[in-house]
């Protein structure tokens, strides 16, 4: 078995919740911070099928 600290939760909800289109200061206040930049370069680490999805955004305009 890996070793899942509550630190990797957060990482995980932050993720999920950028990549749900959350309020970034709604997440930066969900996660205790007063800084939105430190909670976005901190927490938040897309999966590579996001990033395709985001990618494929420009082929529908």
């Amino acid at each position: 078995l890996t070793f899942v600290s509550n630190h990797t939760y957060r990482h995980a909800f932050a993720t999920r919740m950028v990549e749900n289109n959350v309020d970034y200061k709604a997440l930066s206040t969900l996660m205790g911070h007063t800084d939105v930049a430190f909670t976005l370069n901190r927490y938040p680490r897309p999966h590579l099928d996001f990033l395709s999805q985001q990618m494929n955004l420009i082929s529908k305009r």
